[in-house]
């Protein structure tokens, strides 16, 4: 599925951007909107694919990184745009997206970015990530499940949300929650998810228990008729 990404329009008013080449611009603009970005702002991406989805040569990419320095930088193979973050906001969901694609983030990748004296104390990290070199003030801030539930607890019955936690929140041999191993987790629509399938399995179940309005041929009678009523029945 298509991501989406937001461009604020006093981007081309920046001063940054305003002193940029028409080049540096494209390159800049590709940056933080082709397919291969991820909402931390560190993404994977070779020259090769530049290359191809950019039309321009490397020697030309790798100049005008040069020019970049200080919003984005190119790291054996991975890109860091600075600012990405800062523009997210401070939703919970936000945090545990940025988080889960921290999560792939090479250790010595993460080093580097250290070593350039970038700053990212918006940042959730993984501490097992973490290289030696990094801060201590880099710790993790893990948001568990039931601190993501919280705000929705009011649109659900209490029992739609204990049978939710119970289910996502169980525990591998790792120590993983179940919700930890998804691929994407959106927390909202999980949980409406959720709802709509307890509905459709309670109303299956009371099919289940309904008995047919006729059984053997006979005509089901209503319980309240009188005997001359059931004389004048004819079967």
């Amino acid at each position: 599925m298509a991501k989406r990404r937001f461009i604020n329009t006093k981007f081309w008013s920046d001063d940054f951007i305003v002193g940029l080449s028409p080049l540096a611009r494209y390159l800049f603009l590709y940056l933080l909107t082709n397919e291969h970005t991820d909402i931390c702002g560190i993404y994977e991406m070779s020259w090769r694919v530049m290359e191809r989805e950019t039309g321009l040569k490397v020697t030309q990419l790798q100049k005008l990184f040069e020019d970049l320095k200080g919003k984005i930088y190119y790291l054996d193979g991975w890109i860091y745009t600075v600012n990405t973050q800062k523009h997210l906001g401070e939703s919970p969901l936000v945090a545990i997206g940025v988080e889960r694609s921290m999560s792939v983030v090479p250790p010595n990748i993460l080093a580097k970015i250290k070593e350039i004296d970038i700053q990212y104390d918006r940042v959730s990290i993984h501490s097992e990530q973490l290289a030696p070199s990094l801060s201590p003030s880099l710790t993790p801030v893990y948001i568990d499940l039931e601190k993501q539930i919280e705000p929705l607890r009011g649109k659900y019955a209490p029992s739609v949300i204990e049978e939710f936690l119970l289910h996502w929140g169980e525990k591998n041999s790792k120590g993983k929650e179940r919700w930890q191993l998804e691929k994407t987790w959106e927390i909202e629509k999980r949980l409406a998810k959720w709802q709509k399938n307890k509905e459709k399995w309670e109303y299956e179940k009371s099919l289940k228990g309904m008995k047919p309005v006729q059984e053997s041929g006979r005509r089901e009678l209503p319980a309240e008729m009188t005997n001359a009523e059931l004389t004048a029945v004819n079967f």
